[in-house]
């Protein structure tokens, strides 16, 4: 588990109304965590040749805080993901000098393409009924030995794998950091109107 720290709510736990104080704090801390989802997606998009809107139902708020429980939880779900959604090129040569037809692909924007000597681009499927038939997806293929199936579905990191990357961790930390006290301050007063009216 990934912790990050706030700052700000104890002292005014001191001079204030602490549920006043602690039911701002709770909506700003969901504020911010939002705003941490939103940073780290925009981390991993810069990390990873990967789209937000892949990974966007990946990365979220998946606890908010309350008065009596100051903490949210940023969460990363879901399987590995299909490589299809990173940078990928189709090789159409015939050349065996050129290594024949085949993929390339890019996962780390600061990496190269990694040749899939063996990959081709197919419609991804299942079994219905006992027989395996396409969804309308598109997705890079592997054929698992000399014949032509098994084939395997091919797939890079886990909506986890790139959230825990330290760039991301840290673009995300300091998003929070950057914008919780602003947000706290802002809660606060809103409540102190609220119930000065």
């Amino acid at each position: 588990m990934i912790s990050i720290k706030v700052t700000g709510i104890k002292a005014q736990l001191k001079r204030l109304d602490p549920y006043l104080v602690r039911k701002a704090a709770a909506r700003a801390i969901n504020r911010v965590a939002s705003k941490g989802a939103t940073a780290a997606r925009r981390g991993i998009t810069a990390r990873y040749t990967i789209k937000q809107k892949d990974i966007k139902k990946n990365i979220r708020v998946a606890g908010k805080a309350k008065p009596g429980d100051l903490k949210a939880l940023l969460s990363a779900t879901g399987s590995r993901i299909r490589l299809i959604k990173f940078q990928h090129r189709i090789i159409k040569t015939t050349s065996r000098r050129l290594g024949g037809p085949g993929v390339r692909v890019k996962v780390l924007k600061a990496g190269g393409y990694k040749r899939m000597a063996h990959g081709f681009m197919g419609e991804l499927t299942t079994l219905r009924g006992g027989d395996r038939v396409g969804i309308g997806k598109e997705t890079i293929y592997e054929r698992m030995g000399a014949k032509r199936f098994p084939l395997r579905s091919l797939t890079g990191p886990s909506p986890q794998a790139m959230f825990v990357a330290e760039e991301v961790q840290a673009k995300m930390a300091n998003r929070i950091t950057e914008e919780f006290l602003k947000e706290f301050e802002h809660e606060l007063q809103w409540q102190l109107n609220k119930v000065g009216k």
